[in-house]
């Protein structure tokens, strides 16, 4: 076990430098999930919407969301599902 002594200035600055650090790889963890995070599945797309697969099918229909076909996968963009989700808030209260 080491003692150290150190002023309140150089424990200040200790303490916020490792803070900072800390909280710069939070976010650079939270943006590389994001990145990784780029397609989900319709299934995934309705529990994030909060609807039904068939309304997610609809959507895509309309061109809400936009979706990819790959192989029998039909895979949505994960900025669309935001996009959508601001979309549909609004045609709610339009009637």
């Amino acid at each position: 076990m080491n003692l150290v002594i150190t002023t309140k200035e150089e424990l200040q600055e200790l303490i916020e430098t490792s803070v900072r650090k800390g909280i710069e790889a939070y976010f650079e963890e939270k943006e590389l999930e994001k990145s990784k995070e780029t397609y989900t599945t319709i299934q995934e797309a309705a529990k994030r919407l909060k609807v039904s697969t068939q309304t997610v099918r609809s959507y895509i229909k309309r061109g809400i969301i936009k979706a990819h076909k790959v192989g029998n996968r039909i895979l949505i963009e994960t900025a669309s599902i935001d996009n959508a989700l601001s979309e549909v808030k609004s045609l709610k209260y339009k009637r």
